[in-house]
C-alpha cells in the first residue's frame, strides 16, 4: 500500500498505485522470498520474519531509483527516484539519511 509521496513532477494516481505494488513485489515476491528461503536454509539459519535483501537500486532510461527497506519495520520500503544523471553515492548518501525521518513518521 501506498502511504505517501512527495514529488515535485505531476504522475497520475495510477502510475503510483502501480509503483507501490511492484516495490512489494521487489522485495517480497514469490522467487525473492524463495532465493532468501534458500539462502537461509543453506546457512543453518532459522527462517524467520528477517530479509536479506535491504537496498535495490533500479537505472532506467532516464530515472534513478533506490528502494530502502526500514531498519525499523522491515514490511516498509521507501522509494527515491531522481534523474539518472545524478550521482548515485550522493542519492544514496541522501536517501539512507532520509530513512530515520521516514521512519519515526511511521
Amino acid at each position: 500500500m501506498l502511504l505517501g509521496y512527495k514529488t515535485v513532477d505531476s504522475h497520475p494516481a495510477e502510475v503510483l498505485e502501480v509503483l507501490a505494488a511492484a516495490t512489494a513485489d521487489l522485495f517480497q515476491g514469490t522467487n525473492v522470498t524463495l532465493i532468501e528461503s534458500m539462502f537461509k536454509k543453506a546457512r543453518g539459519v532459522e527462517d524467520d520474519n528477517h530479509h536479506y535483501f535491504q537496498e535495490i537500486i533500479i537505472n532506467s532510461d532516464n530515472l534513478l531509483h533506490v528502494f530502502l527497506r526500514s531498519k525499523s519495520n522491515e514490511e516498509h520500503v521507501a522509494t527515491f527516484v531522481c534523474r539518472r544523471s545524478a550521482n548515485l553515492g550522493m542519492v544514496l548518501t541522501k536517501s539512507r539519511s532520509s530513512m530515520p525521518a521516514i521512519e519515526a513518521a511511521l
